[in-house]
């Protein structure tokens, strides 16, 4: 079984590698070093979804996947991108393997990894958007404006926890 998925796997991985390079989408020598990245990140998931994987690669693995995933686009679709305008997607690559490792964990941990998880997701998002110019005004401007919102997360917050632990107080 356990070489039927890591075959699979690599099949996958390849076929779309050579897919990229047979379209001209990327060059081999550019997709090298994400694919090496994408593939650890793969291995390491498959092995935390095993009857015995560490839990621990699942965080590893989801960011080797996306990191991978993010040299990948670079080397294509963000080329004329600044690394300095995407900056916040390194955040949102953290915070995707933070959710998923919460998720792994088990319901008992949702509310220490997956809730910061989502957090640093949003606030990359929010970055991003100043990054690009997506959102003209002052960080300070913003702040001033929709600070309100943090009661409406903490609310939710509130309502997840007193849903998770099962009692009513």
């Amino acid at each position: 079984m356990r070489r039927r998925v890591q075959l699979g796997i690599a099949l996958i991985v390849g076929g779309a590698a050579l897919l990229l390079v047979t379209t001209g989408t990327v060059s081999i020598g550019a997709l090298l070093l994400p694919m090496v990245v994408i593939v650890v990140g793969v291995v390491l998931l498959a092995r935390a979804f095993m009857p015995d994987g560490r839990e621990g690669n699942v965080f590893a693995g989801t960011f080797l996947v996306l990191l991978g995933g993010f040299l990948l686009l670079r080397e294509s679709a963000l080329a004329a991108v600044e690394i300095g305008m995407i900056w916040p997607i390194f955040m949102t690559i953290g915070g995707l393997a933070l959710v998923a490792y919460g998720l792994k964990k088990g319901p008992e941990s949702r509310m220490n990894l997956v809730v910061p998880g989502i957090a640093i997701i949003l606030l990359s998002v929010l970055f991003l958007l100043f990054s690009l110019d997506i959102i003209t005004a002052s960080l300070a401007t913003v702040v001033v404006r929709w600070w309100p919102v943090l009661f409406v997360g903490i609310g939710g917050l509130v309502l997840l926890g007193h849903g998770s632990d099962g009692h009513e107080t």
